[in-house]
């Protein structure tokens, strides 16, 4: 990880790990890495605030809930 904020963090190279990128997109902060090229979301939110973003799909009442039952595995 290069810097952090309470939501988002910037992380470095997925393949290769070099810190070292040119900018692909500024809308999303997409980068190719200058030492294999691969091309990946440099800043990203926080492992934890897409946890908490993702348990707001797991509640009962949401139509994201997994379903618990033979029946309601039939009718998804």
């Amino acid at each position: 990880m290069i810097t952090s904020t309470a939501q988002t963090e910037r992380v470095a190279c997925p393949f290769c790990g070099s810190t070292t990128a040119n900018p692909v997109r500024q809308s999303a902060d997409i980068v190719e890495c200058l030492e294999c090229g691969t091309v990946y979301l440099r800043t990203r939110l926080r492992d934890e605030v897409l946890y908490a973003l993702y348990q707001n799909y797991a509640h009962e009442g949401s139509h994201m809930r997994l379903p618990t039952t033979r029946q309601e595995i039939e009718q998804s």
